[in-house]
C-alpha cells in the first residue's frame, strides 16, 4: 500500500511538473531578432508597400482622405486607449498616458494639423522625425520585449502600441510621396528648431504632471528639493524623451561628447544635462546626414544641381 501510495505521488509530482513545462512553453513573447520581432517589422513594410500601391491606384483625392483617415484614427486611439484593460486598471493615473508624455504622442496629436496646414517647416518635421522615430520603434520596441503575450491585456496593449506607430512612418511617406508635401533638404536647419520646441511641450507637460502629483511614486513629495532633484535626474521617470539627457548608463561611451556648460553641468558630484537644451547640437549635427539621406529620393536631381553648382564655384575660387 505505502508503496503505491509513493507511487501515486510520484506520477501526480511528475504530471504537475508537465503541466508547468508546457505552461512555460506557451509563454509568448517579443525578443530582439525572434520570429515575432520580425514578423512586426515584415508587416509595417508590407503596409507601406500596400497603401502606396493603393494611393497610386486610386488617385489623389482618395489619398488624401486615406492619409487623414489614419491620422484622426491614430489621434482618437490616444484617447480611447484609455477604455483598454491595462489602463482602466489605472485610471485616473492613465489619464497622462492621453498626454504629450513622449515624442511619439505628440507627433500623433499634432500630425492631423500638420498635415492639414500649409506649414512646410512642421511637414517637414512630420516626415523627417516621423520616419525615423517610427522605424526606431519598430527596430528598437524596448516597450514590448519579455511582455507575456498569453495574457490578453498585454497582448492588447502590446496590438495597440505598434498599430500606433505605424502612420508615423506611414503617413509621412505618403504626404511627400503622393504630393502633399514637397521637401526641401536646404531646409534641415529647420528641424532641431521644432524639436526642440515640441521638446519643450513635452518638458512643460511633465513639469505640470509632476506638479499635480503624477510622479510622486517615484519622487516623493512634490514640494521637496529631493523630489525635484529626482525629476531632473536622467535614470528618472521623467526622461522618457531624453528631456534631461542620456542615461548614466551611456556616459562611458558618450561622455567625450558632452560639452560643458552648453549640454552639461555638476550638482553634488553628479552631471546633469540643462533640460532640452542639451539636444540642440546633437539633433543639428544628426539632421543633415540623416535627413539629407532622407531626402535623397524625392530630391535627387535637386541635389545633382546643387553639386554641380558647388564644384562650378569652387573651381571658379580657385583659379581666381
Amino acid at each position: 500500500m505505502r508503496a503505491k501510495k509513493i507511487l501515486r505521488n510520484n506520477m501526480l509530482r511528475s504530471e504537475r511538473m508537465n503541466d508547468d513545462f508546457i505552461f512555460q512553453e506557451k509563454k509568448i513573447s517579443i525578443q530582439l531578432g525572434n520570429p515575432l520581432y520580425i514578423l512586426t517589422i515584415l508587416i509595417l513594410f508590407f503596409i507601406i508597400f500596400f497603401s502606396l500601391k493603393l494611393c497610386h491606384k486610386k488617385g489623389k483625392q482618395f489619398s488624401y482622405r486615406f492619409i487623414l483617415g489614419i491620422l484622426i484614427f491614430n489621434f482618437l486611439l490616444h484617447f480611447a486607449k484609455q477604455l483598454f484593460p491595462p489602463y482602466m486598471k489605472q485610471f485616473p493615473s492613465s489619464l497622462w498616458k492621453s498626454t504629450f508624455e513622449n515624442l511619439c504622442a505628440t507627433l500623433i496629436l499634432i500630425s492631423p494639423f500638420i498635415f492639414v496646414s500649409k506649414n512646410k517647416y512642421l511637414k517637414d518635421y512630420m516626415y523627417y522625425i516621423g520616419v525615423i522615430s517610427g522605424i526606431g520603434v519598430y527596430f528598437f520596441p524596448f516597450g514590448t520585449f519579455g511582455r507575456d503575450l498569453t495574457n490578453m491585456d498585454v497582448l492588447i496593449d502590446v496590438i495597440r502600441f505598434y498599430v500606433c506607430h505605424i502612420p508615423l512612418v506611414l503617413c509621412g511617406f505618403l504626404m511627400v510621396e503622393e504630393g502633399f508635401h514637397k521637401l526641401d533638404y536646404r531646409r534641415l536647419w529647420s528641424i532641431p528648431i521644432t524639436y526642440l520646441t515640441l521638446q519643450c511641450v513635452i518638458f512643460t507637460n511633465d513639469v505640470v504632471k509632476f506638479a499635480c502629483g503624477g510622479y510622486a511614486n517615484e519622487c516623493g513629495y512634490i514640494d521637496s528639493k529631493e523630489a525635484w532633484m529626482v525629476f531632473l535626474y536622467r535614470n528618472g521617470p521623467a526622461n522618457e524623451s531624453t528631456n534631461m539627457g542620456f542615461k548614466e548608463n551611456f556616459d562611458s561611451f558618450l561622455s567625450w561628447l558632452y560639452i560643458p556648460y552648453l549640454m552639461t553641468y555638476k550638482m553634488d558630484g553628479r552631471t546633469y544635462f540643462i533640460p532640452v537644451l542639451w539636444a540642440y547640437l546633437p539633433i543639428l549635427s544628426l539632421s543633415y546626414p540623416v535627413g539629407t539621406v532622407l531626402a535623397y529620393p524625392f530630391q535627387k536631381e535637386q541635389m545633382k544641381i546643387d553639386y554641380r553648382r558647388f564644384l562650378i564655384k569652387m573651381r571658379y575660387r580657385i583659379k581666381k
